[in-house]
């Protein structure tokens, strides 16, 4: 059982239990806010009209208590939760999102498909920089031969910060350039707003679906007999416009 010193006096001390309630205890130099684990009764103040009085006092005490407890352990700690100030996608197939501060530390990273989970499930990402994290799933790309010649790694930034930006893009240019600089796999790094766009013409594309070879051919055909069309069109006018001015000139 779990005790909450709500109340301290000089020879014992009011706690609040885990089902509830409230007892008197003695004091072994207990402080406002200590968390016992057991307690001795105090045995001198036994009388349910002293515990009902004292009930009564404890009550708003114990509110204020309960507010200050939750500002301490859920409220203030989330001014200290640091805000990502970029997120990279990095996929060759398995596609993860690394969630980035402004020096290039690692706060978060997610496998966006299984593949990339299960990879996770073997690294340490903590106190990782994102060009660590890069080059760790290159390898393991490389040794379970997900990432081979012929292969691109797309990799996005998302970041209103043009400087930030920039810097990312170049330091994963440099240590792609190098990382890779034996082997036929290339790589690409886009702003975010182009996955986004790629993702719009995919889906255009679903809703028309391209031309079936025949068709194509067809359409070729056609353009080929306009073109025909078009020509003989203007070798008439011409030959009118040359008959004209042999009129004129007799």
């Amino acid at each position: 059982m779990k005790y909450v010193v709500i109340e301290v006096h000089e020879s014992y001390v009011v706690v609040l239990d885990q089902a509830g309630t409230f007892s008197l205890a003695l004091n072994f130099n207990y402080q406002l806010g200590d968390q016992i684990d057991a307690i001795i009764p105090y045995e001198d103040i036994t009388t349910q009209e002293v515990v009902t009085h004292k009930r009564r006092k404890w009550i708003p005490r114990f509110a204020v208590l309960s507010v200050c407890i939750a500002l301490i352990l859920f409220i203030i700690p989330t001014f200290n939760t640091p805000v990502a100030a970029a997120s990279i996608w990095l996929s060759y197939n398995p596609e993860y999102r690394i969630d980035i501060d402004t020096d290039g530390n690692i706060l978060e990273v997610e496998g966006l498909n299984p593949d990339a989970v299960e990879a996770l499930e073997s690294m340490n990402c903590k106190h990782k920089s994102y060009i660590d994290f890069a080059n760790a799933i290159i390898d393991y790309g490389m040794q379970n031969d997900t990432l081979v010649d012929g292969k691109t790694i797309e990799v996005y930034i998302d970041t209103d910060d043009q400087k930030l930006y920039d810097s990312i893009s170049n330091n994963l240019e440099l240590n792609l350039n190098e990382k890779l600089c034996h082997k036929e796999i290339d790589y690409e790094i886009e702003h975010i707003s182009k996955k986004h766009e790629r993702k719009q013409e995919q889906h255009q594309n679903q809703g028309n679906p391209s031309t079936t070879p025949d068709e194509h051919q067809q359409q070729q055909n056609n353009r080929q007999q306009n073109n025909k069309q078009h020509n003989t069109q203007e070798e008439t006018h011409e030959q009118k416009r040359e008959q004209e001015k042999k009129q004129h000139n007799k």
